[in-house]
């Protein structure tokens, strides 16, 4: 995935939780039908200009 404003590839976000091992920050979305959240997608940043995205599991609506 490439930022949208500096072009650089970008890398996924993760956080130490336990000090154990990394994991993936992603964005989470509440599903009214089934009661549940589901994954949107993972946050991705930019190394170079710091930018934040969402990559998206779903294909864009139009």
């Amino acid at each position: 995935m490439k930022c949208n404003i500096c072009g650089t590839n970008m890398r996924a976000v993760t956080y130490n939780s336990d000090g154990y091992g990394e994991r993936l920050v992603v964005l989470d979305d509440f599903n009214p039908s089934s009661g549940r959240y589901e994954m949107a997608g993972r946050v991705m940043y930019c190394p170079n200009c710091g930018n934040l995205q969402v990559k998206s599991r779903k294909a864009a609506r139009l």
